[in-house]
């Protein structure tokens, strides 16, 4: 493992990557929702810059928004889920 990054912590939605700025780290996303899941065909992630100060519960978990700007009009005919 390169001594410039090593994982700090991960789920099956997110992995923390710690940086050599210990200000910084990487956040790879994984879009998973109602109508994304786990197993599914199409599969969206996102790497975001967050500051290593950044808790767990300040992540914003309604991906629908930026999945949305990748491929947009991906959620119609979804339109009678309740988004989290």
């Amino acid at each position: 493992m390169s001594p410039y990054m090593a994982f700090r912590s991960g789920s099956v939605r997110r992995i923390r990557i710690r940086t050599n700025n210990p200000d910084r780290h990487i956040l790879l996303e994984r879009g998973l929702d109602e109508v994304f899941q786990l197993h599914g065909r199409r599969k969206f992630y996102r790497l975001m810059v967050v500051s290593a100060e950044m808790k767990e519960s300040e992540y914003d978990n309604n991906c629908k928004e930026w999945i949305e700007r990748m491929m947009p009009g991906i959620y119609e005919g979804y339109e009678n889920y309740e988004w989290r």
